[in-house]
């Protein structure tokens, strides 16, 4: 049967994979062209309750990187097998006698990793889709042959119709999840690429920035909506609760106030323009100002924002009404975001 959502993971289903992110992002093939991308919560902390909150949240703004589900036992059991299975295959052929079966080495590396991890943690599965991010785009344009074919689609992607809007409503989300893993309007960090230092005001991790699709179709998209490690992924507490213990204040509220949003436009849109120059940020070439994602960038991103914001909370207001099992924390966030 072909690796599916609609569908349990089998042993038997899968031919091949790899490694993605190290020890955390999984590729499985199936035998028909087919396959699934699985990833691991490490986190002893974490819940599904959580994660499936947060893939509520961003269900209302890009559908498409909400598409996940959480692994069943019976799946983490079949890969398991597969594992099992695989690793005793290729221990055979590895003290094989026979030069055109032998084989050195044992496992694959990925297959190795999986197994490492399998056990830990909290999986859940999530289509394949073609992706990049922006990091690797980067990557290659400081190269010392430069490649920029891959930021000028980041480029196309943000600047067409809708581009920056998209990514506002995905800042947005970010925001009220307590999803600081892409974009922080507290804070950026500083990298090397190319031997060039690029001091980011608001970028967080570049690789999480991705875009999705092939040539003019691609898109902004929240891919990796869910920070394992940030307290505000606990939609089950009060806002008051979490920052009378980590003395932190939720991001959701430089989402409604104006003030505080328009400064981390700014922000958001000056760390752009710093990728896709190449680290020139002021875009001044041959006399002349430049400003890769348009003039009008800060004011398309802070639309998407309150868009995106409304539409979330609306989303998760209709999809909890009445529920049993309705976060004890939802309802301050939604009061919170009734001022959008």
């Amino acid at each position: 049967m072909p690796l599916s959502m609609k569908s349990e993971i089998a042993a038997l289903d899968i031919a091949d994979g790899a490694e993605l992110a190290p020890g955390r992002v999984f590729k499985l093939t199936g035998w028909e062209n087919d396959g699934l991308a699985i990833k691991l919560e490490s986190s002893m902390y974490v819940t599904t309750d959580q994660i499936n909150t947060a893939r509520r949240a961003m269900k209302q703004v890009d559908p498409v990187a909400a598409a996940a589900k959480i692994m069943t036992p019976n799946e983490r059991r079949a890969i398991r097998a597969f594992i099992d299975q695989y690793t005793a295959y290729t221990a055979v052929l590895t003290d094989c006698r026979m030069a055109t079966y032998a084989m050195t080495g044992g496992a694959p590396a990925w297959v190795q990793a999986l197994g490492g991890v399998i056990g830990a943690g909290i999986w859940y599965k999530m289509p394949l889709h073609n992706v990049a991010d922006i990091g690797d785009a980067l990557t290659a344009r400081m190269q010392t042959t430069p490649d920029k074919g891959l930021l000028t689609e980041f480029q196309d992607a943000l600047t067409r119709a809708g581009g920056m809007e998209s990514l506002g409503k995905i800042v947005a989300c970010d925001l009220i999840n307590g999803n600081l893993d892409r974009f922080s309007p507290v804070r950026g960090v500083t990298k090397t690429f190319g031997g060039v230092s690029f001091q980011f005001r608001s970028l967080i991790n570049i690789g999480n920035v991705f875009i999705a699709g092939s040539g003019s179709s691609r898109s902004v998209t929240g891919l990796d909506f869910f920070e394992s490690q940030g307290i505000f992924r606990m939609y089950e507490r009060t806002l008051a609760s979490i920052k009378a213990e980590f003395h932190e204040s939720w991001p959701g509220f430089h989402l409604v106030n104006s003030d505080l949003r328009r400064q981390f436009c700014k922000k958001i849109v000056y760390d752009l323009n710093l990728i896709l120059s190449g680290g020139n940020p002021k875009g001044r070439r041959m006399g002349h100002k430049k400003t890769w994602v348009g003039r009008d960038a800060k004011d398309r991103l802070e639309y998407g924002m309150i868009e995106g914001g409304r539409q979330v909370r609306d989303g998760l207001r209709q999809k909890y009404a009445g529920a049993p099992n309705r976060p004890a924390g939802l309802d301050d966030r939604l009061t919170a975001l009734a001022k959008l």
